[in-house]
């Protein structure tokens, strides 16, 4: 049988070896033309062969229909109408079962070549890798990086600066962190401590009055006995004094002016006393604003060590995005979102009640009669909805990419109203939209995301 792929030589020339696929020239110069009863017989033959080719070719799970024969035709068989040459060749399922089995291979076979040209294909569209990225950070930290290790590995002093920059971070954790902290804690639950001994000024006081009335009594018997009291009791020194200072003249009186001498010593050991307890008052007071002053040197350098890694992660590394960041992107959504529908809203007021259509890609208003009235609504084309389909599939990313920004609340809550804007929840006109839109903003919008 010919090989149908192969070439037909159709002309007037009688070279077999030379074929002319239109006009051409022979030796004197005359034009041969195409032979068309020659070239139909060669298409048809060309047809019969590729049609028994494809009779060969049925699947194990087709069958064609069998030829019959003309000779073992009785009269009614003849009577019965020839079938087409189409439904002649055409194959019927025998097998469903290994049909489908087949066919389920082959669409496992495409989906894997899919895969393979998709990622053929997104292979070029991926972005380059952090290093070729951030080539400054590259090419400016790695060799000071590398210059910076070697002068520390000389000579030993990249230990000894280890040691020295460990002692200090512990140092300064120690001092303005851990000793602070533990004092706060212990005042609020177990009170200030007190350096002086409260109960020992007590007795020193009431040691000092019983002395100074003692004294009072022996050496001014004619004295009221009230002003004794009175004078004891305010622990008065200036008899004392005076007394002292008179029997300094003589040597007689020399064991009074031992006993004053004693009594001055209980007196002085009672300032002390109210000094100390001086002191205890004062360090009660001030105590938590010392230890909170101690503090804020570590506050202020954690801060700035925080502000530098966000700088360093998400402006230099470009390590995701800040909250900030984040909210702002979608805010930027809205406002597009926003925008469009405004400028795509000519109605001259908003209907209230809910829209319900087939279809919302016409151009001019769509009508529907709820209730026995008539409504009318401006819906998007289908250029504007794919465009807001974008916007909401943005909104939508950066919703689930970065929902650790947003409350779980803030989720649900957006999340629905962005189903409606696309229409998941039933189609909805521009003014609905623009309505939806204004939902969002008061309500479920984080307060980080409005801008002013």
């Amino acid at each position: 049988m010919s090989n149908p792929n192969a070439k037909v030589n159709i002309g007037t020339n009688s070279n077999p070896n030379t074929s002319q696929e239109g006009p051409s020239t022979g030796d004197g110069g005359d034009f041969g033309f195409f032979d068309s009863s020659q070239q139909l017989d060669e298409i048809e033959r060309l047809d019969v062969a590729a049609t028994d080719e494809s009779m060969r070719k049925t699947p194990s799970w087709a069958a064609l229909p069998q030829p019959s024969s003309k000779h073992g035709l009785n009269e009614s068989m003849q009577s019965i109408p020839e079938t087409s040459p189409d439904e002649q060749t055409r194959a019927k399922v025998t097998n469903l079962h290994l049909m489908a089995k087949e066919v389920g291979s082959l669409l496992d076979v495409m989906k894997d070549v899919i895969a393979m040209q998709r990622a053929r294909r997104l292979d070029v569209l991926k972005q380059p890798n952090w290093m070729r990225r951030n080539w400054y950070i590259t090419a400016l930290g790695v060799p000071a990086f590398l210059f910076l290790c070697i002068r520390l590995s000389e000579n030993g002093y990249g230990i000894q600066f280890i040691k020295f920059t460990a002692s200090q971070i512990i140092t300064f954790f120690k001092e303005h962190i851990n000793e602070p902290v533990v004092a706060i804690f212990d005042e609020l639950v177990k009170g200030s401590e007190n350096i002086s001994d409260r109960e020992t000024r007590n007795i020193v006081v009431e040691n000092l009055q019983l002395m100074i009335r003692s004294w009072l009594d022996e050496n001014y018997p004619s004295m009221n006995e009230q002003e004794r009291d009175f004078r004891a009791k305010s622990m008065d020194m200036s008899l004392i004094e005076t007394k002292k200072a008179e029997s300094l003249k003589t040597f007689y009186e020399i064991n009074n002016v031992i006993r004053m001498s004693f009594i001055e010593a209980q007196f002085l050991k009672k300032e002390m006393m109210n000094a100390l307890v001086a002191l205890d008052d004062m360090q009660a007071s001030n105590n938590m604003n010392m230890n909170l002053a101690a503090v804020t040197p570590a506050v202020f350098l954690i801060y700035a060590c925080q502000r530098m890694l966000r700088f360093v992660r998400y402006a230099l590394l470009k390590l995701g995005k800040s909250k900030e960041e984040t909210y702002g992107s979608f805010q930027h959504g809205l406002l597009e979102m926003e925008r469009l529908l405004v400028m795509r809203d000519n109605s001259s007021s908003y209907q209230t009640p809910m829209l319900r259509h087939d279809s919302v890609a016409g151009a001019g208003p769509a009508q529907q009669t709820r209730g026995g009235l008539r409504h009318d609504g401006i819906v998007l084309r289908s250029d504007d909805l794919g465009m807001m389909m974008l916007h909401i599939h943005e909104l939508r990313t950066i919703l689930w990419r970065d929902r650790r920004r947003f409350s779980s609340n803030d989720i649900r809550s957006v999340a629905e109203d962005l189903a409606e804007l696309a229409g998941e929840r039933g189609a909805v006109c521009v003014s609905q939209q623009i309505q939806i839109i204004a939902r969002i903003d008061p309500v479920e919008r984080p307060s980080s995301l409005f801008i002013k």
